[in-house]
């Protein structure tokens, strides 16, 4: 029989993974990078107008005396580089980091900003469920399923802060009035449901996400882009007047919302409990966890108390591994742990979790007889060790946003001790 590897997560586990970094106690999210194409180019500006958003970032950091370290900043190109920015593609690169991947733009931006250019608005249809399986397809149905997919993404990397722009709308002559109203209902939807928590299949809102609605800033109440703003009456793109408009609110919003969001990071504490695994849950003291980033790089490390108690306190967010240790001395088994061994072997009864675990005692996740015979034999001092060790522990990963305090209880075992007898330590 196997016995499968133990490890309990917290949250979900995503396809997509940045690469990982995290932050010094107190995390800031100030610089970041601007993912566009042309739209965002025009109004990054200046475009002919008389401000650009370096200008206006420029204002931001002196109108709230930021300097050096404290000061924001933002820089942009063009991505994808070699594919288009529809919200299919959205999808694709934060899922499966295809056709291009987001990941080179990572490290050193805690802030990435998203968006698409105003093909999106070409919205043919409400849609249903059965367009998932064209996901290419321009209906509301499909770009709700799009954003509220690369939301999830998002919302399991909160050391990094997403901004994402609603739809770009197009002049009167690009499209017709129903499907401008689609993209304003698609816009409407992005912003005062799903981002107000309000939507009730992706429910509460990440913190660490902020919709920017572009669509209603710039579009009149027919749901195209108002001539005002626009190169021409046949040209979607944004003139100097809407770059005039847009980058002092994109700025301000975008800093607004990030330096919030920075406010609830390095306050909260990771901590928990370790105990045995047995009828009383006695705590055990003097056990040493892991705190670990990725498979094996170790970020700190806390000894619990008599309580068996351990902390972190004012961590950054991120995707945690906590592996607990210990010297505490072997013990509790005797001949009822290698009948149980047996039975669990010829199928008479079935261990569990970390008492099926515990029963792997030459540690090629297989349990048979050979596993009760080397139970008995330490029992009785004809060994003095087990080649899978000791101790057994589970291994407990946590997705942590930095919003609130964590407690989680990790279990722990003496190798061969299946029925959990042990109760001194």
């Amino acid at each position: 029989m196997n016995a499968s590897g133990l490890s309990r997560t917290i949250s979900f586990l995503l396809t997509f993974v940045f690469i990982g970094y995290t932050f010094s106690q107190n995390p800031v999210i100030r610089n970041g990078i601007f993912l566009h194409h042309s739209t965002g180019g025009n109004i990054w500006g200046p475009n002919g107008s008389n401000t650009s958003v370096p200008q206006q970032i420029q204002l931001y950091n002196q109108a709230h005396g930021y300097t050096g370290s404290q000061a924001v900043s933002m820089t942009e190109t063009w991505f994808p580089a070699y594919n288009d920015n529809e919200w299919s593609t959205w999808h694709t690169i934060f899922t499966d980091a295809y056709p291009e991947d987001i990941c080179n733009y990572c490290p050193g931006n805690p802030i990435l900003m998203i968006k698409s250019c105003y093909p999106c608005s070409s919205i043919v249809s409400e849609g249903q469920p059965s367009d998932t399986l064209n996901p290419t397809l321009k209906s509301v149905y499909n770009y709700k399923w799009h954003w509220r997919n690369f939301v999830s993404v998002m919302a399991g990397h909160p050391e990094h802060f997403f901004v994402i722009w609603t739809n770009a709308p197009l002049v009167q002559n690009a499209t017709n009035y129903a499907e401008a109203q689609r993209s304003h209902r698609f816009s409407k939807w992005a912003k005062d449901t799903l981002a107000a928590g309000l939507d009730p299949v992706y429910g509460p809102f990440p913190p660490n996400v902020y919709v920017f609605d572009y669509f209603h800033k710039v579009a009149n109440a027919q749901g195209f882009l108002n001539p005002v703003y626009a190169v021409s009456a046949w040209d979607s793109h944004p003139n100097a007047a809407a770059t005039q408009l847009v980058a002092p609110q994109l700025v301000n919003e975008t800093f607004d919302a990030a330096i919030a969001y920075e406010t609830l990071l390095g306050l909260a504490d990771l901590g928990g409990t370790v105990f045995y695994d047995n009828a009383d849950s006695t705590p055990l003291a003097g056990v040493k966890v892991y705190l670990k980033v990725g498979c094996c790089t170790i970020a700190d490390s806390s000894i619990t108390d008599g309580n068996g108690s351990f902390s972190f306190p004012a961590l950054a967010p991120g995707f945690y591994r906590l592996e607990p240790a210990t010297s505490i001395a072997w013990g509790g088994v005797n001949s009822d742990d290698a009948l149980l061994i047996l039975k669990h072997f010829v199928s008479l009864i079935a261990l569990t979790g970390l008492r099926e675990e515990a029963a792997n005692l030459d540690g090629n996740h297989i349990i048979n007889a050979t596993d009760a015979l080397m139970a008995a034999r330490r029992f009785v001092g004809l060994i003095y060790g087990f080649p899978s060790g000791d101790w057994i522990f589970e291994n407990m990963e946590v997705l942590f946003d930095g919003s609130s305090n964590v407690q989680v209880e990790i279990k722990g075992l003496c190798y061969g001790d299946v029925n959990g007898s042990r109760t001194v330590f």
